[in-house]
């Protein structure tokens, strides 16, 4: 593992990339090959400038309004894709917060510091500054290889809704005793981030892996293939018991999933399926 402070005027202890290394188990591999390197919080803004992120509040106005709104969204649910479209467009227009970054993975380097290879980038002045700054440095550090795992950049809202969300969580799965002080720091992340909790509520000592399994689909964009999976299951054999413990569209009416079903069989697009899922996520996350 390679480490290099490039610019930030706090030094990491070398015993926390120990820690880091020692809770590491699938991701061990990409640890080893991926440097990192520290960098101040103008540095990190040249790297990767601040993003738009949801309001929470507007969010909540939404996707969890009040008992008139909500028999709205029922009614309204019934026109399928069509009332999708619309919730989606209501979504976007949510996208008004900035946030900065602690940390960032970048596929092609930083041209601008000489760096060519896929490396992560963390700026410590942003964490040290935090409760438990040790436990909070690690989870931006295990979150960052969980990106480097997967090593591709999301194209769109929707897909960073899935990534940042199923990141966090991979991340949050590598503590133990310190989950509290990782809980707290989620409090403070964006909405996206926060969205950790949707996968963290299928996490089972029985399926240990399924996210691992999840997390692999999306790496190897095979994300597709496990939906369909998925759908097969529900509307070829509706009246059996469900067989997987991931159920993805469980909150949205049948005749909703059946419009975006039979969209899907017409046009081999998934874009309908993966804003259910964000809208799923967002919930979770207010």
């Amino acid at each position: 593992m390679k480490a290099k402070n490039i610019d930030s005027k706090i030094n990491v202890k070398r015993g926390i990339w120990r820690k880091i290394a020692g809770r590491l188990t699938f991701l061990g591999n990409v640890y080893s090959k991926v440097p990192f390197y520290l960098v101040n919080e103008n540095t990190m803004d040249r790297i990767s400038p601040p993003e738009k992120t949801f309001d929470e509040e507007c969010l909540r106005k939404i996707l969890k309004n009040n008992t008139e709104e909500k028999e709205k969204y029922h009614h309204e649910e019934e026109e399928g894709i069509k009332y999708l479209e619309k919730i989606w467009e209501r979504i976007m227009e949510c996208s008004k917060k900035v946030y900065v970054k602690l940390g960032v993975y970048l596929k092609n380097g930083v041209s601008f510091l000489n760096i060519k290879e896929s490396s992560i980038f963390i700026c410590p002045e942003r964490i040290y500054n935090k409760n438990s700054p040790e436990i909070i440095f690690q989870n931006v550090a295990i979150h960052e290889l969980v990106h480097a795992y997967i090593n591709r950049e999301y194209k769109n809202d929707y897909e960073k809704i899935i990534e940042e969300s199923l990141a966090n969580a991979i991340a949050f799965l590598h503590f133990n005793d310190e989950r509290e002080d990782i809980i707290e720091f989620i409090k403070e992340q964006p909405v996206e981030y926060k969205g950790c909790y949707y996968w963290l509520g299928y996490n089972d000592d029985e399926f240990f892996n399924l996210l691992y399994y999840i997390l692999s689909s999306w790496k190897r964009n095979k994300f597709l293939n496990l939906l369909r999976g998925y759908i097969y299951y529900r509307y070829e054999w509706p009246f059996r018991r469900w067989p997987f413990y991931f159920f993805p569209f469980r909150t949205y009416s049948f005749k909703m999933m059946e419009e975006v079903y039979e969209n899907f069989r017409k046009t081999k697009d998934i874009t309908s399926f993966l804003k259910l899922i964000s809208i799923d996520i967002l919930k979770e996350a207010i």
